[in-house]
Parts: structure tokens; sequence; C-alpha cells
């Protein structure tokens, strides 16, 4: 149904991943509020910030 995964990931001081794990069932909508602004590049990634409930979250695309 959709052509994307939906992944929480915990990273550390130097926003290197220290888990990841896919969200298969529950979120809702992941992309229903804007995009935020100022995204940075890294590990080939383009990192969005994203607030979800006051929380810190990331947006990370991957081109292939």
């Amino acid at each position: 149904m959709y052509d994307h995964k939906v992944l929480i990931s915990i990273l550390n001081d130097a926003f290197e991943v220290v888990r990841e794990t896919e969200v298969v069932n529950g979120i809702g909508k992941p992309f229903s509020t804007p995009i935020p602004q100022r995204p940075f590049f890294k590990d080939g990634m383009v990192w969005f910030y994203l607030n979800v409930s006051d929380e810190l979250a990331f947006v990370r695309l991957t081109v292939k």
C-alpha cells in the first residue's frame, strides 16, 4: 500500500544511530504535519527535523 517505511531511531550525541526499529502498525499518518525547514545532509541522506508532540524527531530521505 505504501512505498515507504517508518523507522524509529535512537541517536547518540554525535548523531550516530545507536538503535533502529521499524514501526509497522499504529502510527496513523506519519507525514501529516508539514515538512520542517532547514534540512541537513549526513551519511548520504537528507535529514529533516520533525516535531512530534513537542519531541524532536527526524525524517530521513535516501535516494536510490
